[in-house]
């Protein structure tokens, strides 16, 4: 399904996602990090998440791939949760005390767990960071049952902005962002999860900056169902 999916977020060489994930890591151990990030999470994620309550209980298996030491899932009340993510040896050590379920460390683009296994798969703010956003799709969605849930959330940019910094991330990287191998546009993301086979329930706005929304990035999370 490649020739479906924008040409931008085809996958990048593994050394640019390991430089990018050697600043990610000294980001999240910078001093103070911690707390402006736990309040981030919980005022865009968990009014979303809320919504998923009645669904995440009775045993109900929740896997969130790139949690990051803020682990946004926990607040769901089902015991049976894995947050999973590269830096996870890194991230342990930084993760609040109440953070419950299982901590996994392995990347999103190969998943160590059988197929339909999670009935709600979640990934906030990771797509942008991730070496084959494709393949990262394809696992999100082999992990998942048939019927269960994919919600996909991910900084976005206006389209004509996220084609210049693509372009400029492919033949001029020195001047690239360090952190962001992508930069994705709202309709580029939905195309991504529809192209691997994922049904669209719903996108929704979690963050937008109040001066002139539509010229900056915005945090848009899609809701999709595993048919």
């Amino acid at each position: 399904m490649t020739d479906r999916i924008p040409l931008s977020l085809r996958d990048v060489k593994k050394n640019r996602w390991k430089k990018a994930q050697r600043h990610e890591a000294e980001f999240w151990q910078a001093p103070n990090a911690m707390p402006h990030q736990i309040e981030r999470v919980a005022t865009r994620y968990h009014p979303l998440l809320r919504r998923f309550e009645n669904e995440a209980r009775n045993g109900v298996q929740i896997l969130e791939v790139g949690s990051g030491p803020t682990c946004a899932t926990q607040i769901l009340p089902t015991t049976h949760k894995v947050f999973l993510d590269p830096l996870m040896r890194v991230y342990r050590p930084l993760c609040p005390p109440e953070t419950g379920g299982r901590q996994v460390c392995a990347m999103g683009e190969g998943l160590p767990f059988a197929e339909g296994r999670f009935d709600l798969v979640f990934s906030f703010n990771v797509l942008d960071h991730v070496q084959s956003p494709e393949r990262f799709v394809r696992e999100l969605i082999r992990v998942t049952r048939p019927g269960g849930k994919v919600i996909v959330g991910v900084y976005t940019h206006p389209r004509i902005f996220a084609v210049v910094r693509n372009f400029i991330e492919r033949i001029l990287p020195r001047f690239g962002e360090v952190a962001h191998p992508y930069f994705i546009s709202r309709q580029a993301l939905v195309r991504l999860l529809e192209s691997e086979g994922l049904r669209t329930e719903e996108v929704v706005q979690v963050y937008a900056p109040s001066h002139r929304p539509a010229f900056h990035r915005q945090d848009w999370v899609a809701i999709t169902t595993r048919p």
